[in-house]
C-alpha cells in the first residue's frame, strides 16, 4: 500500500476545501476510466506521512480506500491535488493485474512495483505536467 511517495517531510497542510476538490476529481477520474462498479472510501487523515496519499483496495469485492494526506512536501495546490487523485484511481485500475501478477509465478514485489509505477507514471505524463 503506497500511493503518491513525498521527497521529503511535509511542509505543508491540505484543508478540508483540497479533501474536496480531492474527492470530486478522483470520482471524474474512476467514471473516466470505468471504475463505477468499485465501492471507493475516502479519507483525509496523516496515517502514512510518507505520501501525499494512498490507495488500499480489495479487488475481489471491489472495495477500495483512498486516502489525502494532510501533510505534504509540495504546496497542495490544484493540479498537484488533481495528478495525485489520478494516481490513486488509477492504483484501483491496476489493482486486479496486481493480484494476478503476485502469483507464485511471477512473485516479485520489487519488480511488480517497479512496473506498476512506470505505468502509472506513463498515464500521469500523458495528462499532465510536471509537478514543481
Amino acid at each position: 500500500m503506497k500511493g503518491t511517495l513525498m521527497e521529503s517531510p511535509g511542509d505543508y497542510q491540505t484543508t478540508e476545501s483540497d479533501f474536496d476538490v480531492f474527492c470530486r476529481e478522483c470520482t471524474a477520474w474512476a467514471d473516466k476510466l470505468n471504475l463505477r462498479n468499485w465501492y471507493i472510501d475516502y479519507q483525509h487523515n496523516d496515517d502514512d506521512p510518507d505520501c501525499r496519499a494512498f490507495c488500499q483496495t480489495s479487488p475481489q469485492n471491489r472495495m477500495a480506500r483512498i486516502t489525502l494526506t494532510q501533510s505534504w512536501d509540495i504546496a497542495p495546490h490544484p493540479n498537484a491535488i488533481k495528478q495525485t487523485a489520478f494516481h490513486e484511481i488509477v492504483e484501483i485500475l491496476l489493482a486486479m493485474m496486481m493480484t494476478f501478477a503476485m502469483t507464485p509465478a511471477t512473485h516479485s514485489d520489487d519488480i511488480v512495483a517497479s512496473e506498476r509505477h512506470s505505468i502509472i507514471r506513463t498515464l500521469e505524463s500523458a495528462f499532465f505536467e510536471p509537478l514543481t
